[in-house]
């Protein structure tokens, strides 16, 4: 999760991107935790990119086009939106679009998970993608130690996401 926001503000600062609000879910989950975390410890060590507004609710689409509606009504807008979720971005460029406002000129956006409909989204959505088919493959691994007797504390493994570049963080893209 660290990773994935740092690689998502790397490419949001390299876009020219001053401030960037982020939106996800209300932490109830560890992965919505170590992701506002992440935002949290690496904005401030990004020179001349500063922490927009942090709205923190639900991972589902309803709640990112809340969250844009928040963001329109709170001016001025943020350079960029990182979302904790691609289902939250997926809102927040709909709602965004349905205001007006375009989406990469105006306001970029990025979602995390490399979930398949963040390609058919309009423009297609910048996303931290997870490798999902690796994730699987360590966990029926450990799974199979496990079941063949291996009683070796438990341990954790961490496999880095990468960020899959689209449309709608990139500048002079829309």
């Amino acid at each position: 999760n660290a990773l994935g926001i740092r690689h998502a503000l790397e490419h949001l600062a390299g876009q020219g991107c001053r401030s960037v609000a982020f939106v996800s879910d209300e932490t109830v989950s560890s992965t919505g935790r170590s992701r506002l975390d992440a935002f949290r410890l690496t904005v401030p060590r990004m020179p001349g990119l500063a922490a927009g507004p942090v709205l923190l609710g639900s991972f589902t689409i309803e709640f990112g086009r809340k969250a844009a509606r928040e963001l329109l009504t709170s001016r001025p807008l943020p350079d960029a939106v990182l979302c904790g979720s691609d289902i939250i971005a997926l809102g927040v460029v709909r709602e965004l679009h349905h205001s007006g406002v375009a989406v990469p000129d105006a306001v970029k956006v990025t979602g995390f998970d490399g979930i398949l409909f963040s390609e058919l989204c309009e423009p297609p959505l910048t996303t931290v993608r997870q490798p999902v088919q690796t994730i699987a493959a360590e966990s029926v691994r450990l799974l199979q130690l496990r079941m063949d007797g291996d009683d070796a504390a438990v341990r954790r493994s961490e496999i880095a996401p990468s960020l899959l570049v689209r449309r709608s963080s990139l500048a002079g893209a829309g």
